[in-house]
């Protein structure tokens, strides 16, 4: 997929959406997130402010090809009016009018068709799951192990910025996911000698999930690279995952024995 074509796929979801429900469940339904989220309201105000940065990147691309900004109205107006945090707390049936129309649909679905040399290989919703769960196991393991405290604020740091990323991959695609990778190899290689340190001086049950952090991480650096891969010739566009995951090396080898 491609920027707009990301904002047409929640555009057709959120226009299945029953118009007698908050605008802040209809969204929630868009963004495939469940209502029983502990955290929903913080939750779907991120990704609506996520969805309003990928229409302006999705207008920016378009730019780029020298597409009018003329062409984009009302769709990305009315996407990104609706999109605002602070509607959430009202009835669905009062915004839904403005955005069901046969024009706002038609320029979205356009303008995914003038972007698709810029799609992207797209992450399967079992793939996303696995990591997903994987990502709950670290967390849930952390409170259960006896480990430094240093140790464990690090892994659960990386946790929250990895979820965080794929959490809004599908409202942004990959960018998300990469710039998460960068932030998370800074993380690994700015303290890297407290790391080496203090993963030395841990019981083995503390390096193992160490290691199983660094062995998850690398599976989304791996994704990430494929996603970046663009139809254009299949060139990769990016390879940020492969440079995550030379950092991590020094650290995977514990996996084998974890």
């Amino acid at each position: 997929m491609n920027a707009a074509s990301r904002l047409l796929r929640i555009y057709d979801r959120l226009m299945q959406q029953t118009a007698e429900q908050s605008t802040l469940n209809a969204w929630a339904g868009a963004f495939d997130v469940a209502l029983d989220r502990p955290h929903l309201e913080d939750e779907v105000t991120t990704l609506l402010m996520g969805l309003r940065s990928e229409v302006n990147f999705a207008r920016a691309r378009l730019d780029a090809h020298g597409v009018p900004t003329g062409l984009t109205s009302p769709s990305f107006e009315r996407m990104s009016q609706y999109a605002s945090p602070g509607h959430i707390h009202s009835p669905w049936k009062n915004h839904v009018g403005n955005l069901h129309t046969p024009d706002v649909r038609k320029i979205l679905e356009w303008a995914a068709w003038a972007l698709r040399e810029e799609d992207e290989a797209d992450m399967s919703a079992e793939e996303l799951t696995v990591l997903e769960g994987e990502l709950a196991a670290l967390e849930a393991a952390l409170g259960e192990t006896d480990m430094a405290p240093y140790l464990r604020d690090f892994v659960r740091k990386q946790v929250e910025t990895i979820r965080g990323a794929l959490r809004m991959y599908g409202v942004q695609g990959v960018k998300p996911v990469q710039d998460a990778l960068q932030k998370v190899a800074g993380a690994y290689k700015t303290q890297e000698k407290v790391i080496e340190k203090t993963v030395a001086a841990a019981p083995e049950e503390a390096k193992g999930l160490f290691a199983k952090a660094a062995g998850v991480i690398e599976k989304v650096a791996k994704v990430s690279d494929n996603l970046s891969k663009i139809k254009k010739g299949g060139e990769e566009a990016y390879a940020i995952g492969t440079a995550v995951s030379a950092v991590l090396l020094p650290y995977l080898p514990k996996l084998l024995g974890a």
